[in-house]
């Protein structure tokens, strides 16, 4: 049993079937920090949190159909000062989804950390609902990256020194790196999430994963019509080729 989306107009059916989906996750305390008729959030621990949203109508340029769907997410993430880590479209409990993972700055200015966003998109034709998990990085920042560089370079020449860059004050080092656009990075990669269990990259991985298997979705909610942009050259048989990950 996990948490039940239920009907047109409700973002979650009653906070007990979420607090039930979320002992799955074996949290000691979960507290509820927005509750309207829209959005529902969790706070899980200082770092992390998770929402339920209700969108209406549905926003998206392109369909599950169309093979250019992730070029539309990579664009939006870009130019919201992001990177675009993962992304799938799939199905739970037979109905469309979109997972994705993308990665940003911290908002504050002179924070180094990056904020991890997972969401499970499922797109309508009428209205969306969208489960959401932020991931924020603790600690000393950049050890992963670090870690899968020196394990990477092993046996490998090392690079020609670059000229280096002199800064005048911290402030000017936190606003020229805050400044670097955001990259997906090797150590992105999915492969090395069981070395960096803590890191909040791979903790967005596994909690997206556990949603999409926990997750229950109403009966009337999996008949409700899929989201189409129609054009003349997209057949609608393509539906078929969508991996049906989870159940």
């Amino acid at each position: 049993m996990g948490c039940l989306i239920a009907g047109h107009h409700h973002a979650v059916q009653g906070e007990q079937n979420a607090k039930y989906l979320f002992t799955k996750f074996q949290f000691k305390r979960l507290a509820k920090t927005q509750d309207s008729p829209k959005q529902i959030d969790w706070q899980v621990s200082p770092s992390d949190t998770v929402a339920v949203e209700f969108k209406q109508p549905t926003d998206f340029q392109r369909d599950v159909l169309d093979p250019d769907m992730r070029l539309e997410f990579e664009q939006f993430v870009a130019q919201s000062g992001g990177a675009l880590v993962d992304f799938e479209v799939t199905k739970i409990m037979g109905v469309e989804a979109v997972r994705q993972v993308c990665k940003f700055w911290h908002p504050a200015p002179k924070d180094m950390r990056k904020v991890y966003l997972g969401t499970l998109a499922f797109p309508f034709a009428e209205f969306c609902y969208i489960v959401r998990v932020q991931c924020i990085e603790t600690g000393t920042t950049g050890l992963q990256e670090a870690a899968v560089s020196l394990i990477v370079s092993q046996g490998k020449p090392a690079p020609p020194a670059s000229e280096p860059i002199v800064v005048k004050s911290m402030e000017e080092l936190f606003d020229r790196m805050k400044k670097a656009p955001v990259t997906r990075v090797l150590s992105d990669d999915e492969e090395y999430d069981a070395q960096f269990p803590d890191h909040p990259l791979t903790k967005a991985r596994r909690y997206l994963k556990h949603l999409a298997e926990t997750l229950v979705i109403d009966p009337a909610l999996q008949k409700a019509e899929p989201y189409r942009i129609r054009t003349a050259t997209k057949p609608d048989n393509l539906v078929g080729k969508i991996p049906g990950s989870f159940r």
